[in-house]
């Protein structure tokens, strides 16, 4: 598959994972990425959204031209920051975020901040 090719198969799940367009049922990868980001914004919508645009960044970097011409290694380490889902592990998690998963699955219910 060309890096377009692929760019544009991610730019169709993308589509999919916002919820701004249906899965074609007959495709696996489609309705399986749909079902998943439906489930989750069921469960908590506002902590899936969180991280919908870092999964975009991800997938945006696997087709990325950069991948394709010589770099330096400043310019290595900042592709594979991007490549390698950096993102997801600095998306902002406030305080309130934290408790509610904690209460949601029965711990911490009494805890009250300082």
């Amino acid at each position: 598959m060309s890096l377009a090719d692929g760019s544009a198969y991610n730019e169709n799940l993308i589509v999919i994972a916002r919820g701004d367009r249906l899965p074609d049922r007959s495709k696996p990868v489609e309705w399986i990425m749909y079902d998943l980001w439906e489930s989750m914004r069921a469960h908590d919508k506002e902590l899936a959204d969180c991280v919908l645009e870092p999964m975009f960044t991800f997938m945006r970097a696997q087709t990325d031209k950069a991948r394709l011409v010589p770099m330096n290694l400043q310019e290595y380490f900042d592709y594979r920051e991007r490549d390698v889902g950096k993102a997801y592990v600095n998306i902002p998690t406030p305080p309130p975020v934290f408790l509610h998963i904690l209460r949601t699955n029965g711990i911490g219910a009494d805890f009250s901040p300082p």
